[in-house]
């Protein structure tokens, strides 16, 4: 299957591997039915987490906004975005600059016609609605998945990822110099040159050089990850061009194989490791360059665990030390979530942060983590398990051997809240019933819904019939922000 060379491959205690994790809790007030949080943090050490929910039964899932810090635990859950329709959007990709600014890209629409918009907000005011700039679409014509990712260079330059059928189905890429003000026209990073396959699973990491490196796999039609790449360029615009290396195939799902899939990227020093799904039964790999991704080492087997549990997360302290978070399980009695170090070379054991048997509500899954303050590391996924019996986002964290950075307290904002505007009608559309076991489903982008503060005037001189029509438009518009 694999032929495992060239690495020294040695493991560790967990007690060398370190960590006390705090006991496992629901995060509060959360979705049921609702993916981990996409999280980052800001400079004073503020984990700020965003999650695509439904806030009571019957109502749309629109984007809302957390915190957490270690002594305050998580804050309620703020909506800051409403969707304009009864599909949700997707958050593609999250992003906090240099001046604690953060920027989010979303995914808006259907697997025919969806589009990807773009919206910002001072970290001090995330929690309010009125803070966001207004969403606007910075790309038509995106999909059909929910595919990308939102990066920075840490001096205004900023590139999101996605997926599109623009000039054929593939990877493409749009960039702004200046922190969001402006975005260039699309363009390529790859396409896809076989029938019923999609770019998926994609990685991105940002190094201390403005170096952009990215994983992602190809999915089949049954969903199943078929092949890995590794590419990447440089942030940088001064002749507002962007060069990609050619892809790099890191791994192909051979005929045995349950997949190839789910990739991680990151950058160690002067190493870059990606980590990635394999085999049968699915287990995780890993591949080292030291040429900065000109050559790879060959696939290492570093953990007997098995099983499909989504990408794994690769995160750095406060030391400059390596750490790993995954989903994963070694046999029945042993499902969890599970810690490990980079020594230099090869990967401690993977302790476990949680664990225990497979039952109807437990079986950790698609990690989402950070680390704050420099040794913090806070982890919050998903249960895997029927929809009958979805029990909303988990979390635990612990303290890392690594020190403590000081806590910054963020400068006042000054922001002007984004006013309200009027909203167009248009005539209904229809739109094909969703797949959603294969496709994340939106509604039309352009069917727009806001409040008018100055619509009770209108109401009251409108003649009656009119009354009623613009009633039966508006109702059920919330007093929150629309797009």
């Amino acid at each position: 299957m694999f032929i495992i060379i060239g690495l020294r491959v040695q493991a560790i205690s967990a007690q060398e591997a370190q960590g006390f994790w705090a006991e496992q809790q629901q995060i509060p007030d959360y979705d049921l039915d609702a993916f981990a949080p996409v999280m980052v943090v800001d400079s004073a050490g503020t984990v700020h987490a965003f999650s695509v929910e439904r806030p009571f039964a019957e109502a749309p899932e629109d984007l809302f906004h957390r915190t957490w810090t270690p002594e305050t635990g998580w804050s309620d859950p703020n909506n800051v975005l409403l969707a304009p329709s009864p599909f949700p959007p997707t958050i593609l990709g999250v992003y906090i600059d240099e001046h604690d600014t953060i920027h989010l890209t979303l995914y808006v629409g259907n697997q025919d016609v969806a589009d990807m918009y773009y919206s910002s907000s001072p970290a001090i005011t995330a929690h309010l609605a009125t803070s966001w700039l207004h969403p606007t679409a910075i790309v038509k014509g995106v999909g059909p998945l929910a595919i990308g990712a939102l990066q920075g260079d840490g001096h205004g330059n900023l590139m999101a990822i996605y997926q599109s059928r623009d000039y054929g189905v593939g990877l493409y890429y749009v960039t702004s110099p200046d922190y969001g003000e402006t975005w260039s026209e699309p363009d390529i990073v790859q396409l896809v040159y076989r029938k019923d396959v999609w770019p998926a699973a994609l990685n991105t990491f940002v190094d201390a050089d403005g170096v952009l490196h990215a994983v992602w796999s190809f999915w089949s039609d049954r969903g199943r990850g078929e092949e890995i790449y590794y590419a990447q360029t440089e942030l940088r615009w001064q002749d507002y061009e962007n060069h990609w290396r050619e892809p790099i195939l890191l791994a192909a799902k051979e005929e045995e194989d349950y997949e190839a899939d789910w990739p991680t990227v990151m950058k160690y020093k002067d190493d870059l490791i990606v980590i990635y799904q394999d085999s049968f039964p699915a287990t995780r790999f890993f591949r080292l360059s030291k040429d900065n991704g000109l050559t790879w080492s060959e696939p290492v087997h570093p953990w007997p665990h098995i099983g499909e549990y989504a990408e794994a997360v690769m995160l750095l302290d406060s030391n400059g030390d390596l750490h790993t978070v995954m989903g994963n399980r070694t046999a029945d009695c042993c499902h969890g979530m599970w810690h490990a170090k980079w020594m230099d070379g090869y990967w401690s054991d993977l302790e476990p942060m949680i664990f225990g048997p497979k039952s109807p509500s437990f079986d950790p899954s698609g990690p989402s983590a950070v680390i704050t303050r420099g040794n913090y590391l806070l982890v919050a996924w998903r249960t895997d398990t029927l929809p009958e019996d979805r029990n909303g986002a988990w979390y635990t964290f612990g303290r890392l051997n690594a020190p403590e950075l000081a806590v910054v307290p963020l400068p006042t904002s000054t922001f002007t809240p984004t006013p309200y505007f009027t909203p167009t009608p248009l005539p209904p559309t229809a739109t094909p019933a969703p797949d959603k076991a294969f496709y994340r489903q939106f509604d039309d982008p352009n069917l727009m819904h806001a409040n008018n503060p100055g619509m009770p005037l209108i109401w009251a001189a409108a003649p009656a019939t009119l009354l009623i029509a613009l009633v039966m438009l508006l109702r059920g518009v919330s007093a929150r922000r629309r797009w």
